[in-house]
């Protein structure tokens, strides 16, 4: 198998660097790239007199942590297939189309294994514990307190994802199906080299399993358990709440509240 494959027409080597990939619209596949960017060693950078679009430009490849290539480092028509998207192609080889071990980030966030719409497991990373605990990144230091814990700038934006879906699982908060979509991607993204393009691609998200990737996120089997158990203690006049303390997170119940605060587009 290998990675997706990028081509950027009228351009030469010396032109590709993160900044040029951010304004051209890759930014959500290949942001672990942008801090270690190691032509040669993690991504190769070549120029092509014959690119998808039949000029010259330049071909992208990000090395998989597999270290799987495709059949042809640059543009061959008989064995890859191309889109074309504002700024940029993208590809596949045909006979070696992308998979999680090829797409999966070097640092990945821990989570639950979920089957998509490829047929292929792919980890749901878990932002938010039930008990509001961060499973995300954070630095270490001191306040006034003693030890304390802060969410690294870099990861905000995935906290504060979390507490949007957490709030629509709570039935606090509503969300149309679009929006569900864009939340869908930047999750994918946090532990594989994915974007909306590619995740259209490969077929990923479904109106079936896009509450897992929610659930996931939030750890939404464990917040079910939380929900039931405390439900179960009112009903017997004990205030006191249980959390649950594992789940296999192989296969997992839908989270109907989750379900009720998302809306047609």
């Amino acid at each position: 198998m290998a990675g997706f494959l990028y081509y950027f027409p009228d351009v030469d080597p010396s032109q590709i660097s993160p900044p040029f990939l951010k304004g051209r619209g890759v930014t959500l596949s290949l942001r672990d790239l942008f801090r270690n960017w190691q032509p040669s060693h993690n991504v190769i950078v070549t120029s092509i007199v014959h690119g998808p679009d039949g000029k010259c430009g330049c071909y992208v490849y990000p090395i998989p942590e597999t270290g799987n290539l495709p059949r042809v480092n640059g543009y061959d028509s008989e064995t890859q297939e191309w889109e074309n998207h504002d700024g940029y192609w993208l590809g596949i080889d045909t006979e070696n189309r992308p998979t999680p071990p090829e797409l999966i980030r070097p640092t990945i966030v821990s989570g639950y294994e979920y089957r998509l719409g490829d047929d292929w497991d792919w980890i749901c990373p878990i932002i938010r514990e039930p008990n509001g605990t961060p499973n995300i990144p954070q630095s270490w230091g001191e306040n006034g307190d003693g030890f304390a814990e802060k969410i690294l700038p870099q990861w905000e934006w995935a906290w504060k994802l979390s507490e949007k879906i957490w709030n629509v699982f709570l039935g606090e908060e509503d969300m149309e199906r679009a929006e569900a979509w864009d939340v869908c991607c930047q999750l994918l993204s946090i532990n594989y080299r994915l974007g909306k393009h590619e995740i259209t691609k490969l077929g990923l998200v479904t109106s079936e399993n896009y509450v897992q990737i929610f659930q996931a996120a939030v750890e939404g089997a464990l917040w079910k358990q939380y929900v039931e158990a405390e439900s179960d203690e009112k009903k017997s006049d004990d205030s006191t709440p249980a959390i649950a303390n594992s789940s296999d997170g192989t296969e997992t119940q839908t989270v109907d509240t989750g379900q009720a605060g998302l809306q047609s587009a």
